[in-house]
């Protein structure tokens, strides 16, 4: 019992005011009260459950700023006349830096130091039956905070880095060391890298293992967000790589969920995409979520439950898709094609209109239908899914200089006969068999096919969504003196022609990212690391720009300034 409530006392550390300014700001207390200390370990059952379970109630607290912060500072959220103040600034990259919420990073705070608390007080060594479980708990409460660490970065652009956690009022003058973004992914890579998530991957088993952050997911997204910056192939494979380590180890494979027309006349839709999201059954598409409580009651020890808001700001019109999220959805040809007949085409992606279709409608106060975001209905936030991986590696390996491989994940699939198929995926990029490409000659990825199937028809066959031939000719003359075009050989074209599928494939990706993955928390950080590869702010600010069309040239110069895409903080 002793032990149990002194995991408690613990758990109430986010009293201690946690933010990322200066080193006398960075916490900050309401009186001169601190966390009692003592010398006792974390080794018990009922300690580490019960610390663990702590931790991800205070992940729940960041849920619906993961969204927000994500969303409506990028293209496809958008606000109304019924927003919120401190959300309409948010939208509009002008937030009150003394009131905003979104300022506050103390939850983020909060997050890290009960991890650091765990870290620094678990008992790995403890064995039950030749079992070493502790060891478990470690590597979910590491990487959730590598994992809160990097929001910090990549929404702050710096943060305070610690290790240890904060129990007293004289911890609070230590000095505390300042990362920047990239400093601070370097730092996480090494974490992590420590506990060996290729061999050590297996989270704990006391409650669903989507409600932890998955590791080599992590591991990838940090080796792509070096990759931005460093440029290097090696950090782009490492990506890839990490990346398709889960991939295997997870028998994950991107299936055909889909939402699809009936029949030529597109009068009817069959829809098995959208049903993803109202449920936390689907464990083959699902990989890391936060959920929260679907009703504010109280919980352990009399605490409220974190309940999500989205739905019903939804619900409230606060928040809605933003035109240019549909302009680009009705930007794509869909193709429909039964069994063997003929190939037809209209336009239109369906993954929006399946939102739209399977959003049910309310009545307001004027007894007209209202469209609710059905996403969030469930009140869970999709932070790692089998797609958003697939997509996530496709990325990653156009990159490393294999875009018609990238591009197959898009249009056909990854499996043994596409692997195979020499119109489909160029031998020279399967030619050096790396060990990320390899694994999909595997026959328990044959059920792999095309995202972009998932909301645009028969996309393996439409031949319009298809890599343009950027082939560069030259002419020579003949042994006659006549004219000759010929394909060119020399090196700089031969290179030019790779870029330039490279970055098709790249503007592929990232309109597939969002009509598959819009609204869920990821686009403006995408945005962002499109924007590194290319080290080219204007294509953010472009995307951006985009939503606020009646104010385009104010954001456009606004964002093309890297400064302007992290928040301020108090």
């Amino acid at each position: 019992m002793n032990r149990i409530i002194s995991t408690i006392k613990v758990l109430i550390l986010s009293g201690i005011l946690l933010t990322a300014t200066s080193c006398e700001d960075m916490m900050s207390t309401d009186s001169n009260r601190f966390m009692e200390q003592d010398d006792n370990l974390i080794n018990s059952p009922n300690d580490t459950v019960f610390s663990v379970l702590g931790i991800l109630s205070k992940v729940q607290k960041i849920a619906d700023k993961y969204v927000l912060m994500g969303e409506l500072r990028a293209d496809l959220l958008e606000v109304t006349n019924k927003t919120a103040y401190d959300l309409r600034n948010l939208s509009n990259h002008n937030i009150n830096v003394a009131t905003s919420e979104f300022s506050d990073t103390r939850d983020f705070y909060a997050i890290i130091n009960n991890c650091n608390y765990y870290i620094n007080r678990v008992d790995t060594n403890i064995t039950v039956r030749v079992d070493k479980p502790f060891v478990r708990e470690l590597l979910a409460v590491r990487t959730i905070r590598a994992w809160t660490y990097l929001q910090l970065g990549l929404n702050y652009g710096k943060v305070r880095y610690f290790n240890k956690p904060v129990l007293s009022v004289d911890d609070l003058n230590s000095n505390y060391t300042e990362l920047e973004t990239d400093q601070l992914i370097d730092t996480l890579i090494a974490d992590i890298q420590g506990l060996n998530p290729l061999t050590n991957n297996v989270l704990p088993t006391y409650t669903e293992n989507f409600l932890f952050i998955n590791p080599l997911f992590l591991m990838g997204d940090l080796y792509l967000w070096k990759a931005s910056r460093s440029q290097l192939q090696s950090d782009f494979e490492n990506a890839a790589f990490y990346y398709s380590k889960l991939i295997e180890k997870g028998y994950l494979i991107s299936p055909s969920y889909s939402i699809k027309w009936y029949n030529d006349r597109y009068e009817v839709k069959l829809d098995s995409w959208s049903g993803l999201f109202l449920n936390n059954s689907n464990t083959g598409e699902m990989i890391s979520i936060i959920q929260t409580a679907e009703a504010d009651h109280s919980g352990i020890a009399d605490q409220p439950l974190t309940v999500s808001k989205l739905f019903t700001m939804s619900k409230n019109q606060e928040i809605t898709t933003s035109q240019a999220y549909k302009t680009l959805s009705d930007e794509q040809v869909y193709c429909f094609r039964e069994g063997a007949g003929p190939i037809k085409y209209t336009t239109g992606d369906l993954r929006m209109y399946g939102l739209t279709d399977n959003l049910y409608s309310v009545n307001n106060n004027n007894n007209e239908p209202v469209e609710v975001i059905s996403k969030y209905e469930n009140r869970s936030t999709w932070i790692y899914r089998s797609a958003l991986l697939y997509l996530r590696y496709a990325e990653a390996v156009n990159r490393a200089g294999k875009p018609s491989l990238a591009f197959a994940v898009l249009k056909y699939g990854l499996n043994a006969t596409n692997m195979a198929n020499p119109t489909r995926i160029s031998p020279f990029e399967l030619a050096d068999a790396k060990p990320y490409v390899t694994i999909f000659s595997n026959e328990k990825f044959n059920e792999n096919v095309g995202i972009h199937s998932r909301g645009s028809g028969n996309s393996e066959v439409n031949v319009s969504f298809v890599i343009p031939d950027y082939t560069r000719f030259v002419t020579l003359k003949d042994i006659s003196g006549n004219d000759s075009i010929v394909v060119s050989t020399d090196p700089a074209d031969l290179a030019l022609a790779k870029s330039d599928s490279i970055l098709f494939v790249e503007n592929s990706i990232s309109d597939e990212l969002a009509l598959e993955t819009g609204l869920e928390g990821n686009r403006f950080h995408d945005l962002m690391r499109i924007s590194r590869h290319r080290n080219d702010p204007a294509y953010l600010a472009k995307k951006v720009a985009a939503k606020h069309a009646d104010n385009y040239n104010h954001y456009l110069n606004l964002l093309s300034d890297p400064q302007k895409w992290y928040l301020p903080t108090r």
